[in-house]
């Protein structure tokens, strides 16, 4: 379509509703988008339309190109509706969690399941924005040591507990119950970790398992015993 062509649909989108025209719905496909401020382009009928208003909702709203969007014109007034998307393939994003109440204790050195004792573990779509809000808890206690519990991604991610170096102790969501001295028992601890997985961290498109890993580390050079958990829980919300 020539420059001509562009400005005609423009004007028309602009124009006030004609008869007893007051709203029409559009599929179109998000060709930019800026995760700061919304500023967007979207193609609707084979034309570029700048800067569309959006309806936030939950979370917030994170588009990418390639994304198909549900678009309605309100009189003059263009808006996206949302992201529109297929059975098993993101139409039903939204908050998953597991509980275990269960007590487990390891001696491992590096993240692994308790023993007897498996999860919690999610699994959920991720959808073209790469994004997941990731919270854990547990109540975990290890003498002359540390109690760590993380998160392994796998499934259309492949992101070891604890693995990457730039976030080591966010991305794990590492939880440390630190012991002063030999034989020195201060109790129970109920720590609380939320954390934000992106594409930059390795997270991809598509369904993806979390699953939580524990491991006990030693301090000061004592013997640590073993680290012990107990009532764990996971809670993924993709966004």
């Amino acid at each position: 379509m020539d420059a001509l062509g562009i400005a005609q649909l423009i004007a028309a989108a602009s124009a006030p509703p004609s008869g007893g025209e007051d709203a029409a719905f559009y599929t179109g496909q998000i060709q930019s988008w800026d995760d700061a401020t919304g500023v967007n382009s979207v193609l609707v009928n084979g034309t570029v339309v700048p800067n569309m208003r959006c309806l936030s909702i939950g979370a917030g709203i994170v588009l990418v190109p390639g994304d198909v969007v549900m678009i309605i014109r309100k009189q003059t007034q263009w808006f996206i509706l949302g992201k529109v998307a297929a059975p098993g393939a993101g139409a039903a994003l939204g908050v998953r969690q597991d509980y275990v109440g269960a007590s487990g204790s390891t001696s491992s050195a590096t993240y692994a399941d308790l023993p007897g004792s498996f999860g919690p573990s999610v699994s959920t779509y991720i959808s073209s924005a790469r994004r997941a809000l990731v919270l854990v808890g547990t109540q975990s206690s290890c003498i002359n040591g540390w109690a760590h519990m993380g998160v392994e991604v796998s499934g259309a991610s492949s992101m070891a507990a604890g693995a990457l170096t730039n976030q080591a102790a966010a991305i794990s969501g590492t939880f440390d119950i630190a012991h002063p001295g030999a034989g020195t028992i201060i109790g129970w601890g109920s720590p609380l970790s939320v954390h934000v997985y992106t594409a930059a961290d390795g997270l991809n498109q598509g369904t993806n398992v979390f699953t939580a890993k524990y491991k006990r580390e030693t301090a000061g050079g004592y013997t640590a015993d073993l680290a012990d958990f107990i009532r764990r829980r996971l809670v993924v919300i993709p966004f």
